[in-house]
């Protein structure tokens, strides 16, 4: 009788801590949210573009804390083609570039996110030829994507490129329209090889 009362009690204290412990977490990454929000009006009104660092930073950051395991390695590659990119080619904008060294901030953290969110948008797929409906909705995104950018936002490459298929967006010479075109796809595919997740 003592021992299952004993077991009983072990559960019920545990339980509650564990709750406590949970509700402590989601409070904190509540308010680190809401902390990460405050400064994006502030950064818009400085250029649109470093808003949408802080954001997709802090995106990245809450992803990675809330689900290191699960993310981890596909964030690391999406590094790496995002690396590949900017360090191939120099992102220069009209207006308010971050470099380290030759290397633009706003194209790298964003082929981060953006890649990251592919990703996890395709492990929640669960239809028959989700590889290719997920390669088709990042082709059909990344135009809305630099539709916006460039028109809405006045995001722009410096210097005169030819647009992809004179449609107006994705500034840059032939290998640069492949590589956004193929990026998603190509990163899909090495994820799965790898056997990320």
């Amino acid at each position: 009788m003592r021992s299952t009362f004993e077991r009983i009690a072990r559960k019920n204290i545990l339980s509650k801590f564990v709750r406590v412990k949970y509700f402590k977490a989601r409070l904190l990454l509540f308010f680190s949210a809401v902390a990460a929000i405050i400064p994006i009006p502030a950064l818009a009104a400085l250029d649109y573009k470093f808003a949408i660092i802080w954001l997709a930073f802090a995106g990245l950051c809450v992803a990675y804390v809330l689900y290191r395991r699960l993310v981890g390695q596909e964030m690391v590659i999406a590094v790496l083609f995002a690396l590949f990119i900017t360090a191939y080619w120099p992102y220069f904008y009209t207006e308010g570039n971050i470099l380290l060294g030759h290397i633009n901030v706003y194209p790298l953290i964003a082929w981060t996110a953006g890649l990251v969110l592919l990703r996890e948008a395709y492990e929640y797929l669960r239809v028959p030829y989700r590889f290719v409906i997920a390669s088709i909705s990042y082709i059909a995104a990344l135009f809305f994507v630099e539709y916006v950018g460039y028109y809405i936002f006045n995001i722009q490459i410096s210097g005169q490129f030819p647009s992809l298929l004179g449609i107006g967006i994705i500034h840059g010479p032939p290998i640069i329209h492949a590589f956004y075109l193929l990026a998603g796809p190509l990163y899909l595919a090495v994820t799965d090889y790898l056997k990320v997740r």
